[in-house]
């Protein structure tokens, strides 16, 4: 098993990255998206009490300030040429046309190898797509590879000037073919960024060696490709910077924008996200896009975040239609299954957030023709398969309506917002999305068995911000932290240690009258939270990764003074939360505030 399909990993907050593999040919995941959105909703976030997106207002978006929305889906370029018009109409600018794996020979994919250059039938065929599509406003097409097998030994020189050579191929052909540029899906190849990968010899080099010969490799090979192609935009996905963090394919990132910065290439990098493939809140949307850019900038060098900040971007993904087909259904479905993920109404919801907080592209996946019916002679024309002919969904004229149509939330707090996250300098989203700010830390505790969740330790018994108790490998206190992070987010592991361990934090919420909320939590890894002293929240047995809002609960909080005390036990990794209090909007309340200062007041509650 070499990966289990990207949507497990979305929404598991794992990456299982294994795919099926027979042969050597990659086997389609064989799970029905509903299913595995059911199936994982228990162990990826308690979003029940958020409210329907279609309910938010939406209102017109200026053509100025909409990015281009891209489809990666099987369009092959032939038809893409044939009906530029009409799927013009769709209100898509761009589309991802594949090109084969990573080691891909751009010049044998029409099948001889021979012909190079402007002698190739499929540049021939990617150059007639372009030049019909720019004719009605599509222009923004790209050729893309996927790391879908094992790259070679980083320190195999032979080997990868061949990679460097393929891919240099594979810009001009992008180039004299009038795509603007070029994505790559670096996501197939797992266990390949990790350190603890068996096909690396650290009895030949250090990790640290191994790092640096990462970079030079996607510096040189990304160089190659600008040296044919200097305007060249570049598109990686999905976001291994939270998947895999602080592993290779961090230092491939920092390579690729090292050797861009260096030619001050002017297309840029951009990020296509997939954990948003399938999440319709506004406020997750805005804040998930200011999220990626802070880690993106966190994990460059100095040289390769300049560049990061002036001329690359965030773009959000969406995944409204089509799903992978079972095993019954293969090889007639092969295509995908023509499907609704979730309504349009809500797809427009989604489409206004992604477009608010995205500057330059956003994008939608599907598999197969979830978004044409070819006709029947046209399944042979075009290479599809059976089931390409089958109807799309009955309203399928509303979903490419919410693409056509560009709006945006009509809410003045989430426009401020994006418009500050689309701005270059990482904005402070703290007070705007009322994270709390002012805590009480105390840990850690053992967690080493991962049985900490259940163990009462004293801070839930009583709170006594003065008093010491037994801790792991010592006497700990509790000390007072300010977060300064602009997204809320508490780093436990900076603060009381990178272990297996159990923290907690408090603050007191001071409200002005009782009212009907809702705590949004986001932990790594399992969390319990009181109000009151009151238990009003338990997530067990998760390892995850921290994701704002992950967790959405509803509350009351009563009038007067009440201590909120958050329990975050940590199983390896990450240690981290964030917290806020919100409106059934997930906007901040009017009329509390969250402090680490206990204030008397009328109703004050231990």
């Amino acid at each position: 098993m070499r990966r289990i399909g990207v949507m497990v990993a979305l929404l598991l907050g794992l990456h299982l990255s294994t795919a099926a593999r027979a042969g050597g040919r990659t086997v389609l995941p064989t799970m029905w998206l509903d299913q595995l959105r059911v199936s994982c909703e228990h162990l990826d976030g308690y979003r029940w009490a958020m409210p329907d997106p279609a309910r938010w207002p939406l209102q017109p978006m200026p053509a100025a300030d909409t990015p281009r929305m891209l489809l990666f889906s099987s369009l092959p370029p032939t038809y893409l040429a044939d009906n530029a018009r009409q799927v013009a109409s769709w209100g898509f600018k761009g589309f991802i046309l594949h090109v084969g794996s990573w080691n891909a020979d751009v010049w044998a994919v029409d099948g001889d190898p021979a012909t190079r250059g402007a002698q190739d039938k499929f540049l021939q065929q990617v150059r007639e797509c372009n030049r019909r599509c720019a004719a009605v406003g599509i222009d923004s097409n790209l050729l893309k590879i996927s790391f879908d097998h094992h790259l070679p030994d980083w320190f195999d020189d032979a080997a990868w000037a061949e990679i460097t050579e393929r891919w240099r191929q594979l810009a001009i052909c992008a180039r004299d073919s009038g795509c603007v540029g070029v994505a790559q899906d670096w996501e197939y190849i797992a266990d390949q960024y990790s350190l603890n990968y068996p096909g690396y010899d650290f009895t030949r080099y250090t990790p640290e060696q191994l790092r640096r010969k990462v970079r030079e490799r996607m510096r040189t090979a990304i160089a190659a490709m600008l040296d044919e192609f200097p305007t060249m935009v570049f598109f990686t996905l999905p976001e291994n910077v939270i998947i895999f963090s602080n592993s290779l394919s961090d230092d491939m990132h920092q390579g690729a924008l090292e050797a861009m910065a260096e030619r001050h290439a002017p297309g840029g990098m951009h990020l296509m996200v997939e954990f948003t493939y399938l999440e319709r809140d506004p406020v997750w949307l805005i804040a998930y896009a200011l999220r990626m850019r802070q880690l993106m900038e966190r994990a460059l060098s100095a040289a390769a975040r300049e560049y990061w900040r002036s001329h690359c971007t965030i773009a959000e993904g969406g995944w409204p239609l089509g799903a992978y087909p079972t095993p019954d259904q293969l090889p007639a479905l092969a295509c995908g299954v023509k499907s609704a993920n979730y309504s349009a109404a809500q797809f427009r919801a989604q489409v206004a957030a992604m477009r608010m907080a995205c500057p330059r592209y956003t994008w939608v996946y599907a598999p197969g023709s979830a978004w044409w019916q070819y006709a029947p002679d046209e399944v042979a024309r075009y290479g599809g398969a059976e089931g390409d002919s089958a109807p799309t969904v009955p309203d399928i004229d509303a979903y490419r309506r919410a693409i056509a149509e560009p709006r945006a939330i009509a809410n003045p707090a989430l426009q401020r917002l994006a418009a500050r996250i689309r701005s270059r300098p990482l904005c402070d989203a703290r007070k705007t999305l009322g994270l709390i700010v002012e805590w009480w830390i105390i840990g850690p505790f053992d967690n080493r068995d991962k049985k900490g969740l259940r163990v009462t330790y004293p801070p839930e018994e009583k709170i006594a911000l003065g008093a010491s108790h037994p801790g792991l490998g010592g006497a700990v206190r509790w000390t007072r932290h300010r977060v300064t992070d602009p997204l809320g987010v508490v780093n436990l592991g900076a603060l009381l240690g990178e272990v297996p361990a159990v923290g907690y934090a408090m603050c007191y919420v001071h409200a002005e009258r009782t009212v009907s909320a809702q705590l949004r939590l986001a932990s790594n890894d399992e969390s319990m939270v009181w109000l009151g002293g009151k238990s009003v929240w338990v997530r067990d047995r998760t390892s995850r990764v921290r994701n704002i809002d992950a967790d959405i609960v509803p509350i009351t909080i009563p009038k007067g003074t009440s201590p909120l005390l958050v329990k975050v036990c940590n199983r390896g990794r990450a240690w981290e939360f964030c917290v806020r209090l919100t409106d059934h909007w997930g906007l901040p309340l009017k009329g509390v505030r969250c402090t680490a200062d206990r204030k008397q007041e009328v109703g004050s509650r231990e």
